[in-house]
């Protein structure tokens, strides 16, 4: 949990946040002290002791000569670009005033301590981001009879797979704040699929998938994750339409499609493999 965070900038830079940007600061603050964590302001890196900084503590700065002081260190760094300048050195950034808010910077807390955030629940699942050490369960389901009939396999290689999914985590994960995901039974806290939207080269709109382990099926919890998983893209994303690509012989993927409200669009060839487009229209109606 995030308990303290430290903006740290030149004081030069007061003008701007106590007074051209105070509502900004105000209500950042406030979101901030909902969620248990206190925000301070400090106009100099001087101030704060380095090595006092903890996995609870956070220092965003708007100043790249000050980076150099708290990378490296115990604690986390950001950069708060206000004009879309990112320097070197740093993996987190947060972007312009329209990210410089408390939802946007306690997912960057956790993207930089890597704790694995869970995206939401069902009755009976846990739909969270993937782990390196799921890797281990995918490759139990993937060696399943027909799973992979119509599902990308995995790598050869378990190790190639782990660090496909180190990168996956820091680039996908953090890039778009979303991904294909891990579903865990709540019952006995067993890893049995994953799901999830992710960007397909070539397409415009995000794609949906599973993968669910065949003792699992027919028992609606495909169902339950992805119909889950289109009402939460479609409350905090802003894309007008989902896709799904289906092979024809995949009657129970295509018959989940359509139970979840997609329309088959067009026939499309991808990698020398011929698919069904479906499509869902997730645009929110005007209220």
């Amino acid at each position: 949990m995030l308990k303290n965070l430290y903006f740290v900038t030149d004081i030069e830079n007061k003008e701007l946040y106590e007074n051209t940007y105070r509502w900004n600061v105000d209500l950042l603050r406030n979101d901030l002290q909902k969620e248990g964590t206190d925000l301070s302001f400090v106009y100099s890196p001087e101030i704060i002791d380095v090595n006092m900084l903890n996995k609870s503590a956070l220092v965003i700065t708007d100043v790249e000569s000050y980076l150099e002081s708290f990378l490296g260190a115990r604690g986390n760094v950001l950069f708060f670009s206000k004009d879309g300048f990112i320097p070197w050195g740093v993996d987190y950034v947060i972007l312009g005033w329209e990210a410089f808010n408390a939802a946007e910077i306690l997912d960057a807390y956790l993207r930089v301590t890597h704790a694995t955030r869970t995206i939401l629940e069902t009755d009976r699942l846990i739909i969270r981001e993937s782990t390196v050490d799921d890797v281990d369960e995918f490759y139990r389901i993937y060696a399943e009879e027909g799973i992979t009939d119509y599902t990308e396999e995995l790598f050869k290689d378990p190790e190639d797979e782990k660090h496909y999914m180190q990168n996956y985590i820091r680039e996908i994960y953090g890039f778009y704040g979303f991904g294909v995901w891990t579903l865990v039974l709540k019952e006995t806290g067993k890893v049995i699929g994953r799901a999830g939207i992710s960007v397909r080269d070539g397409f415009d709109e995000p794609e949906i998938g599973y993968v669910l382990e065949k003792k699992y099926h027919r028992q609606g919890l495909a169902y339950e994750a992805c119909s889950a998983i289109i009402d939460y893209f479609k409350e905090n994303y802003s894309f007008e339409r989902i896709m799904a690509l289906s092979e024809a012989g995949n009657v129970a993927g295509n018959g989940l499609l359509k139970k979840l409200g997609f329309e088959y669009e067009c026939d499309v060839k991808e990698r020398g493999r011929f698919y069904q487009k479906y499509s869902l229209n997730i645009q929110k109606t005007p209220r």
